[in-house]
């Protein structure tokens, strides 16, 4: 008898000492974050546009003057970009509209050949402006008041909408249903359901703005007549990404 419990004893802690060392079993789990498993999707881009008319002109007028020494040149550039300002005033640009977006003076050197030397001329005074205006019909008369006055470069003409906003929202409405058209031509072809919305993110791009670039020398501008401009049109594009969710087949 003695003998049995001691046995029975010894089993019991065998098996005790065996299930430490076995696995336990396996049991699942609910994701630890809480997160539930990312359903069936489908990624499409979409794009829309519309085209707009532009309102709004935007032109960048220089003054480049060069003179013996750095002052001289600063001085005639500031006299002539006096004239050029107070023209597009008198053109009708209000004051608040003209911004000053270069102004630099800089060593202007000559190079001799054939050493390939640089020798110190003078120095160049440069100084831009931007106006911005809404008549863009007499965008050519204002353009030549400015080179009559002393602007002797044109550095470019761009065109935009006052306020692009409305035109944006349009275009991001069009890019979305673009998005939609073309999930749901994948969805039949796949034959599943289109089901809701599961992300949606939009790019959008302000309206490009085409312009008339010219850089000329001063004897041809004050030769030149009213350059003509032709504002065409703007057209404003935008961008959507949508992800759907798709159901079960059909």
């Amino acid at each position: 008898m003695t003998r049995t419990r001691t046995a029975r004893a010894g089993a019991r802690a065998l098996l005790a000492a065996l299930a430490t060392l076995l696995p336990a079993p396996a049991v699942a789990q609910a994701p630890a974050n809480g997160d539930e498993p990312r359903p069936n999707t489908i990624t499409v881009a979409g794009e829309g546009s519309v085209r707009r008319a532009p309102e709004l002109a935007r032109v960048r007028v220089g003054v480049t003057t060069e003179a013996r020494t750095a002052r001289a040149a600063s001085e005639e550039n500031a006299r002539r970009m006096a004239a050029v300002v107070a023209a597009l005033r008198s053109a009708g640009v209000p004051e608040e509209r003209i911004q000053t977006v270069q102004l630099t003076v800089e060593p202007a050197y000559d190079y001799e050949q054939p050493q390939g030397r640089q020798v110190l001329r003078g120095f160049t005074a440069r100084n831009v402006v931007e106006a911005a205006t809404t008549d863009l019909e007499g965008l050519g008369a204002l353009l030549d008041a400015a080179i009559q006055a002393g602007g002797n470069t044109i550095e470019g003409v761009t065109f935009d909408l006052e306020d692009p906003a409305a035109a944006q929202a349009e275009a991001l409405g069009r890019a979305v249903a673009d998005a939609r058209r073309k999930a749901e031509a994948l969805a039949a072809a796949a034959g599943v359901e289109l089901g809701p919305v599961h992300e949606i993110a939009a790019v959008q791009a302000g309206p490009p703005q085409p312009w008339l670039s010219a850089r000329v020398a001063a004897m041809d501008l004050q030769a030149a007549a009213p350059p003509p401009v032709n504002p065409g049109e703007l057209t404003i594009t935008a961008n959507a990404q949508v992800v759907w969710r798709i159901g079960v087949d059909r």
